[in-house]
């Protein structure tokens, strides 16, 4: 009887030790999994990310563009403004000769 004990005692630490070993490999293999599913958001969440960055930096071009256009259009209306601003004071000046002609011209008629 002795005999049959320790081959039956031998037999169930194998059983245990199995036992243990396939739970510790579970645990393992789930933890592995939801690892898995983490770097998998992850990836997911850095991939927005990155499409974001690009969409931005898109939008920031395209702004600098407008920004360049309408710099350059002040430049070229400024330009007509000192045109404009210089042929009205020419016209101005005209404007003043005229009217001393005119008053010189009154002055000579009620002389005269």
């Amino acid at each position: 009887m002795a005999v049959g004990i320790v081959p039956l005692t031998i037999m169930l630490i194998t059983i245990g030790l199995k036992w243990f070993a396939v739970s510790a490999l579970e645990s393992k293999r789930a933890k592995l999994v939801e690892a898995m599913e983490e770097t998998s958001q992850v990836k997911y969440r850095l991939k927005s990310l990155v499409s974001e960055v690009t969409n931005a930096q898109s939008e920031i071009e395209s702004l600098k563009r407008k920004i360049k256009a309408q710099e350059s259009r002040v430049g070229k209306l400024e330009k007509k403004h000192k045109s404009l601003q210089a042929e009205e004071a020419k016209y101005a000046e005209m404007n003043r000769e005229k009217l001393k002609l005119a008053e010189e011209v009154k002055k000579k008629k009620g002389t005269a």
